[in-house]
């Protein structure tokens, strides 16, 4: 049985997307020229860089197989502001947890 940790760099492709489409508004004084103006939306497209941590463990099950299964942590640092008329919306950093599982074989002798 092999315990093990596992740590390191991480980055992907984030993409930050906001609207208030369908949000119920108070007309009050409010033209509907002035209430289609307020369904608006926003995005963001950029590479976040980050970490990820986790640990593992494998098994040798017959003399050319094992398995294994491991856990990651995986957070994309960064934060992205989005300019919307009458304010602003921010979308944060971005955490996920990665759960795998495989079996590997291994050629050549034991």
């Amino acid at each position: 049985m092999l315990l093990f940790g596992t740590g390191g760099l991480a980055w992907g492709d984030v993409n930050t997307r906001f609207n208030t489409f369908g949000i119920a508004t108070t007309p009050g004084n409010l033209t509907n020229a002035e209430l289609a103006a307020l369904q608006v939306g926003a995005s963001a497209n950029n590479v976040r860089v980050g970490f990820a941590v986790g640990a593992g463990v494998e098994w040798k099950v017959a003399p050319n197989w094992s398995v294994k299964a491991e856990y990651l942590f995986v957070d994309l640092l960064g934060s992205d502001a989005l300019t919307i008329p009458g304010g602003s919306a921010k979308g944060g950093n971005v955490p996920m947890s990665v759960a795998r599982v495989g079996v590997n074989y291994f050629f050549g002798g034991p």
